[in-house]
């Protein structure tokens, strides 16, 4: 595990941001799918844990929030996944991908 830097901080956020965006405009955009699929309130959840990201720098808690959603969603957000795993940012153990 290995201190954050600024630059793994912003791409970190890039790349969240990104998928958030993207899920939103594919899963999101109708009123309809947000009743049928209900993937609404995680994708909320993982906001909100990028909000605390922001604020505290735990990477392990942003990976762990991301793990606790339904599959669909978890793999949605595997960039953001990857990229903490391959820059060693969590302890190995904790891994999900690599």
């Amino acid at each position: 595990m290995r201190k954050l830097t600024q630059a793994q901080f912003a791409e970190i956020n890039v790349i969240t941001l990104q998928t958030i965006a993207e899920f939103t405009t594919d899963w999101l955009t109708k009123w309809e799918d947000v009743k049928r699929s209900g993937y609404a309130p995680d994708v909320a959840k993982i906001t909100l844990a990028l909000a605390d990201f922001n604020t505290t720098k735990n990477v392990q808690e942003l990976h762990t929030s991301i793990m606790r959603n339904d599959t669909l969603v978890r793999e949605a957000f595997i960039a953001t996944l990857r990229y903490i795993e391959e820059n060693a940012l969590i302890s190995a153990n904790r891994y999900c991908c690599v």
